[in-house]
């Protein structure tokens, strides 16, 4: 599961790529200060941007801002879903680009040039040379931000790195804590008194941010551990429910239904077929 994400690389390598082929995955709502773009390559996946859902089909990209909080509800179902994520860290787009903390890109750029770049990039995963997978990889990756810098980029007076506000601290501490005790029995007065905030002011804030209630937010983190156990466990669905939080196994299974379109034992019976 994801919180803030701290975008880690090889000391020569201010990026990192991954590359997904799960037909069905969930990414929790989160955020880091790396530059990111997801191509998918083929298949459709729904992203989470700053409170508002975007779908993104086959052969599209998306770039996701730094300190934007994002995340996917899910792959939509489909055997043949790949897609590629590319993090370029903020620091070396800082020595990079002067002013690139006033650099807000565009979310949806249609660009075939970084399409195939992106492609690029994959490809070279592939490459068992290292100097011949590092060249490539590196000339795809200047020309990928060249692109974004000179056909997507719009200059604001609105700092990119916006991590301190107060609001996204707010959202960090709360993210934080429903994670730690997900599986207590939580309440909005007893989280708000546990943040020193008003339940109003709480509430707010967070969805403000996030895009959806505490009470949401906190559903999806017990559906992504219960998701877990379900596909990687032999443990009741009743043990289950219990041990992610939810007050019982029919809210549980009510809640998994609405998610994934069928009750967790058959959706554990057809991972296993």
């Amino acid at each position: 599961m994801y919180k803030h994400e701290l975008v880690t690389t090889a000391p020569e390598a201010p990026f990192r790529v991954i590359i997904h082929r799960d037909p069905e995955a969930e990414i929790l709502l989160h955020w880091h200060q790396a530059l990111e773009i997801n191509y998918v390559i083929s298949g459709r996946i729904q992203y989470f941007i700053d409170g508002q859902p975007i779908t993104v089909n086959g052969q599209q990209l998306i770039v996701i801002n730094p300190n934007a909080v994002h995340g996917v509800h899910q792959f939509k179902n489909s055997p043949t879903t790949t897609a590629l994520t590319l993090q370029i860290t903020y620091s070396f787009l800082e020595q990079l680009i002067p002013d690139f903390n006033h650099c807000w890109f565009e979310t949806q750029p249609v660009d075939q040039k970084l399409c195939r770049r992106l492609t690029q990039m994959m490809v070279a995963e592939t490459e068992t040379n290292p100097t011949l997978k590092a060249l490539s990889q590196k000339s795809a990756l200047y020309d990928i931000i060249y692109q974004l810098l000179k056909n997507h980029c719009d200059h604001r007076e609105l700092l990119n790195n916006l991590q301190a506000t107060p609001q996204l601290t707010i959202a960090q501490q709360v993210i934080a804590y429903l994670t730690a005790h997900s599986r207590e029995t939580l309440t909005l007065p007893k989280l708000a008194d546990a943040m020193h905030l008003s339940v109003g002011y709480l509430s707010r804030s967070f969805k403000g941010q996030i895009g959806m209630s505490v009470m949401q937010y906190l559903q999806l983190i017990r559906l992504h551990d219960a998701y877990q156990l379900v596909t990687n466990s032999q443990q009741s669905i009743d043990a289950i429910a219990d041990l992610t939080g939810f007050s019982n196994a029919k809210a549980f299974r009510k809640s998994f239904y609405r998610t994934y379109a069928m009750t967790p034992l058959k959706y554990r019976q057809q991972v296993k077929n």
